[in-house]
């Protein structure tokens, strides 16, 4: 595997320990530099690695404010969570790069006590949840 690591959402918790963890192969922008909130962040993430060789890309980035989602923010949540993670997902299938991708609980019903399988049923209550749905859903149809 030649190249560094693409890291998205370096700010948060998880992105964070990332960076760390991967110390000099982290690729990783500022928020400012590329945001999955902007209709051309792909533009601008393309911009920003100016041809540095990746070999793989996490996306540790995510609309998390779930109350807001539910009081006037969807659209927001479904542009990070949703349409953006699907172009992401578009982008290194056509550069044959492995993608992770961080999901959440909140894809579930809230049901149950116990560790959730990738294969179960998801049944999201909320629109956060929604959002984050889409994005995984595209990410498997690439």
């Amino acid at each position: 595997m030649s190249g560094d690591i693409l890291i998205l959402g370096r700010s948060g918790q998880v992105g964070r320990a990332l960076v760390w963890l991967l110390n000099e192969r982290a690729l990783a922008p500022e928020r400012s530099a590329v945001d999955l909130g902007d209709a051309d962040f792909i533009k601008k993430l393309e911009s920003w690695l100016a041809g540095r060789p990746v070999s793989a890309v996490i996306n540790a980035a995510a609309y998390t404010a779930v109350d807001k989602a539910e009081d006037g923010e969807r659209a927001e949540a479904l542009r990070v969570n949703g349409a953006a993670v699907s172009e992401l997902a578009a982008w290194c299938k056509a550069r044959k790069l492995p993608l992770v991708h961080y999901s959440t609980d909140y894809v579930f019903d809230g049901s149950g006590s116990a560790p959730r399988r990738e294969d179960e049923p998801t049944a999201p209550v909320n629109s956060y949840g929604a959002s984050k749905l889409i994005g995984e859903r595209a990410i498997q149809e690439a």
